[in-house]
C-alpha cells in the first residue's frame, strides 16, 4: 500500500478525496501545516511515504523551507515532492526546483482536472495499484 503525505491547510479534504478516487488502497496522511508534515514523517511507525504533496502557502514555516529540512534527512532524499500551490509565480517554481520538489504543480480549477494531474504523477512514479 502507497502511502501518500498531503500538507495543505486548506483544500486537503479535497486533494485526499481525488487521491482516494483514483487509488481507494492508497494510505492518505493529512497534515494541516508543515510542522505536522514534518512530525509525521520523523515520529510515522508506517512504511515511508511513497509521494509528498506540498502547498506552499502554508501557516508557519512555508512549503519550500519546509522542502530543505525534508531534503536534509537522508531517509526522505528520494522521497519525490509534489508542490501543490495557487501560486503561478516564476519565482515559486525556480524556488521549488532549488529546494529539491520534483513536480510544480498549480491547483487545477475543478476537481476532474485535479483527478487528471494526479493520474499523471502517479503514472510517472510509477505507484499506480490495479
Amino acid at each position: 500500500m502507497a502511502h501518500i503525505l498531503i500538507a495543505d491547510d486548506e483544500d486537503g479534504d479535497i486533494f485526499r478525496e481525488a487521491v482516494q478516487e483514483l487509488q481507494p488502497s492508497f494510505n492518505c496522511i493529512l497534515a494541516r501545516s508543515c510542522q505536522e508534515a514534518l512530525s509525521d514523517l520523523l515520529v510515522s511507525p508506517s512504511p515511508t511515504a511513497a509521494l509528498i504533496f506540498m502547498d506552499i502557502n502554508m501557516p508557519g514555516i512555508d512549503g519550500l523551507q519546509r522542502i530543505g529540512e525534508i531534503r536534509k534527512n537522508r531517509s526522505f532524499q528520494v522521497i519525490p515532492i509534489v508542490i501543490y500551490t495557487g501560486s503561478n509565480l516564476r519565482d515559486d517554481r525556480t524556488k521549488a526546483e532549488a529546494t529539491g520538489a520534483a513536480y510544480y504543480v498549480e491547483k487545477p480549477n475543478s476537481f476532474t482536472e485535479l483527478c487528471k494531474t494526479l493520474q499523471q504523477i502517479f503514472e510517472k512514479e510509477m505507484i499506480l495499484q490495479k
